[in-house]
C-alpha cells in the first residue's frame, strides 16, 4: 500500500513540476513574441517617421524648429505639431520597450537628436502632460543635458 501512495505522490509532483515548467516556458516564449512585435511596430514607426522627413523637409529644418511656435503657415505650423506628435509617441514606445531604461533607448534611436530640434514643441506643448511623469522626465533630463553642454538654448 505504502508503495502505491509513494508512487501517486510522485506522479502527482511529476504532473506538477511538468506543467509549472511548461507555464514558465509559455510565459517567456509569450514575452519573446511580445517584444519582437513591439521592436517591429518601432522599426515601422521610425521607418514612417523618415518618410514624412522626406516627404516635408521642414519638419527636421533646424530653422522651422527654430521658429516654433512663431510660424507663418498654419498648415506647416499643423503639420509639425501632428508630426511631434507622432515622434513623442514612437519615443514613448521605444522607452516603454526599453523598460525606461535610457542607456538602451539611446542604443534604439538617438533620443538627443531628436530633443534637439524638437524641444520648443515639447515646453510649448501642454498636452506632453498625457505622457507618465517617468517619460516626461526623461525627455526633460535629456533637454537639460543638451542646455548644460551648450546645444541649446
Amino acid at each position: 500500500m505504502d508503495k502505491e501512495i509513494v508512487g501517486a505522490v510522485a506522479a502527482i509532483m511529476g504532473t506538477v513540476v511538468g506543467a509549472g515548467i511548461s507555464a514558465f516556458f509559455q510565459r517567456r516564449a509569450s514575452r519573446d513574441a511580445d517584444k519582437k512585435q513591439q521592436r517591429a511596430a518601432i522599426d515601422a514607426a521610425i521607418s514612417q517617421m523618415l518618410g514624412y522627413t522626406i516627404q516635408y523637409p521642414s519638419l527636421e529644418s533646424l530653422k522651422f524648429c527654430k521658429d516654433y511656435p512663431s510660424c507663418t503657415d498654419d498648415t506647416e505650423k499643423e503639420r509639425y505639431e501632428a508630426y511631434c506628435c507622432f515622434v513623442f509617441n514612437t519615443l514613448v514606445k521605444i522607452w516603454a520597450y526599453c523598460d525606461g531604461n535610457s542607456e538602451k533607448v539611446s542604443g534604439v534611436f538617438h533620443v538627443a537628436e531628436i530633443a534637439r530640434l524638437h524641444h520648443r514643441w515639447w515646453e510649448h506643448d501642454q498636452e506632453n502632460f498625457g505622457y507618465s511623469r517617468e517619460f516626461r522626465q526623461f525627455i526633460n533630463g535629456v533637454i537639460d543635458d543638451l542646455k548644460k553642454e551648450g546645444k541649446l538654448k
